[in-house]
């Protein structure tokens, strides 16, 4: 196939998502899985998500995503875009070490394309089929810094004639600042560009900052439960096109079994580039995302997605009490606290119920006196001993 006809089936192929720079077939970046894959909770945020922790499936947004997961997670999810295409995707987070590593399997489809030859004959194929793989470890650096990194092998097919690969590389960290804020910083898609015969497309080479913000307080319908508001804002510069993009979202979980989320995002000098919402569902180990974009050129994507989480580890149980002085003032124990968001409860929990601790008082706990003097035990031992003493005595004089 002659360049001119790649280069039209590769501006084909990114029509629907960024606008694509072409200059005599250089240095124009191409629709691809890197761009295309996307996590299902961060697509309903609008695409942002940097500085959320503590949720493997963000790995794409931030590798330092990961970097506190403390059971094994498997996720599986697909998404449906504006022209028929599909992703599809595969990916596991396992903790090791202070950390967790981090691996998927990523496949995009771009659907079929039909063209009529310069003869009048119709001529049908695969416009476009990617294969992205991902190995990545993230871990905390300190009590408030995570940072992580990914390793990308992209694999990538035209009209199911020529094909390209190449190597990308993602590097990222989230900083909390307060116990309701945190920032995060990621650069994603870094590495050489893909080469098409006498084409070149450049990768989505990303830089990406963003904040995060986490407020838990009582459930809205009662009980001792407690409800959790997210809010996000990112903005990103896509190196190659030089054009800046801005995201924003929102979450509301209910008593860590229901998050229902929207958001939307803007391209260069504000036009709209799609608005989104979504609902996640927890049942015990199992956690469904669905998300839906609304303005879809053709038709409506969806995303939806499931994660499995096996072996969550226990909590660390506190330390055993020292041992009381007679006499001394006893603390009472300390009542229990959320932990801090959204470093720790940024993904969908289980509902979390906060039983106050009794009340003690500095004297719950009062000394045990001795017996007094002349009583007890030990005495009654005294006369035992005194009594077989005059016995053995006695004993020799009846002989």
């Amino acid at each position: 196939m002659r360049s001119p006809w790649l280069l039209v089936l590769i501006l084909a192929a990114g029509v629907a998502t960024r606008p694509v720079r072409a200059e005599q077939g250089e240095g124009m970046t191409a629709n691809s899985a890197m761009s295309r894959v996307e996590s299902t909770r961060a697509q309903a945020f609008g695409g942002g998500a940097v500085a959320v922790g503590n949720d493997p499936t963000l790995v794409l947004v931030n590798p330092a995503a990961a970097a506190r997961a403390d059971a094994i997670s498997l996720t599986a999810g697909g998404n449906q875009g504006d022209f028929g295409d599909v992703v599809g995707e595969a990916a596991a987070t396992v903790p090791w070490g202070p950390g967790a590593l981090s691996g998927g399997l990523h496949y995009y489809d771009a659907g079929q394309v039909d063209m009529y030859t310069s003869a009048g004959d119709l001529w049908s194929a695969k416009l476009q089929q990617d294969l992205l793989l991902t190995a990545g470890y993230a871990g905390p650096l300190s009590s408030r810094v995570t940072a992580g990194g990914t390793v990308k092998y992209l694999w990538s097919r035209f009209a199911e004639s020529v094909s390209a690969a190449t190597v990308a590389g993602d590097l990222g960290a989230q900083v909390r600042i307060s116990p309701v804020i945190k920032i995060g910083a990621a650069l994603l898609n870094a590495g050489a560009p893909l080469r098409y015969e006498d084409s070149r497309a450049s990768l989505p080479t990303t830089l990406r900052v963003g904040t995060a913000a986490g407020w838990r307080f009582a459930s809205l319908t009662g009980g001792t439960a407690q409800d959790t508001l997210i809010l996000v804002a990112d903005a990103d510069w896509l190196m190659a096109e030089q054009a800046a993009g801005y995201h924003g979202g929102v979450e509301y979980q209910w008593r860590g079994l229901l998050a229902v989320r929207g958001g939307g995002r803007s391209g260069t000098a504000g036009e709209p580039r799609g608005i989104a919402a979504g609902i996640g569902l927890r049942m015990g180990p199992f956690r469904m995302d669905y998300t839906i974009h609304f303005g879809g050129i053709v038709a409506i994507p969806q995303t939806a997605s499931l994660t499995v989480e096996l072996g969550r580890h226990a909590p660390t149980a506190p330390p055993a009490s020292a041992t009381l002085t007679p006499g001394a003032p006893v603390e009472p124990p300390a009542k229990a606290l959320p932990l801090a968001l959204p470093d720790q409860q940024t993904q969908l929990l289980q509902p979390v119920e906060l039983i106050p601790a009794p009340e003690m008082s500095a004297t719950a706990i009062e000394p045990v006196p001795p017996p007094p003097a002349g009583d007890g035990m030990i005495d009654d031992l005294n006369r035992r001993l005194d009594e077989l003493m005059d016995q053995d005595r006695k004993e020799p004089e009846h002989k």
